[in-house]
């Protein structure tokens, strides 16, 4: 970074640190996260963490995404694990999917495994269903025999349906013949039904014939 780089830096951290204007805030966080100076991933890390405003801390984590390299996913893997926002925790999801990189989507399946709050829950499980490959499914199966919380559970039939597989048919199929719970049982032959698959017809029949 030269001397005219170095002074745009300072002036723009400048204007983080000290305007009161979130959107002239967002404008310098842009204008900052296009360089490459060292100093740039650490100072969004910093604006993710402290920054007053919401929107300036998810713009913060947006451009962090968008920096694609080994450090800004090493510092989004670490974000997450030290900020207890949820909002911010949905944009750090979606700045993991965007990564595309193995260790971005093991932290998904880990957060939809693990994540106490059932929104933020949802939005990986979301995120892993819309992967829609073949580990996503196993993944989505297993996580619903593991789970309590119905909403999270609806969010997983929702998207092993939107997979459009004979697979995840079959899956569905398994999990409507185990699941106890009407609502959730109402759910899964709602979106059979929406199937034009051999299997998923044969079972409305049966549960017709009943």
């Amino acid at each position: 970074m030269n001397m005219k780089d170095e002074r745009a830096f300072s002036i723009l951290k400048e204007v983080i640190d000290k305007n009161d204007d979130p959107r002239l805030r967002k404008k310098a966080i842009f204008i900052i996260s296009q360089g490459h100076s060292p100093d740039v991933v650490p100072l969004l890390v910093k604006v993710a963490k402290t920054d007053p405003d919401e929107d300036v801390r998810k713009q913060a984590v947006f451009w962090l995404g968008q920096k694609k390299t080994k450090e800004s996913l090493d510092a989004l893997l670490e974000l997450y694990d030290s900020v207890s926002d949820a909002e911010l925790k949905k944009a750090l999801i979606f700045s993991f999917q965007q990564a595309g990189d193995s260790r971005a989507w093991k932290k998904i399946f880990d957060i939809a495994r693990k994540e106490k709050d059932a929104d933020v829950r949802n939005q990986a499980v979301f995120w892993i269903g819309q992967r829609g490959t073949p580990d996503s499914l196993d993944v989505l199966v297993d996580l619903y025999s593991e789970i309590k919380e119905v909403e999270v559970k609806k969010q997983i039939i929702f998207n092993i349906s939107q997979m459009k597989n004979k697979k995840a048919v079959q899956e569905m199929i398994k999990i409507a013949r185990k699941e106890k719970d009407s609502e959730l049982q109402k759910q899964i032959i709602f979106w059979l039904g929406q199937s034009r698959d051999e299997a998923a017809i044969e079972y409305l029949k049966e549960i017709i014939n009943r």
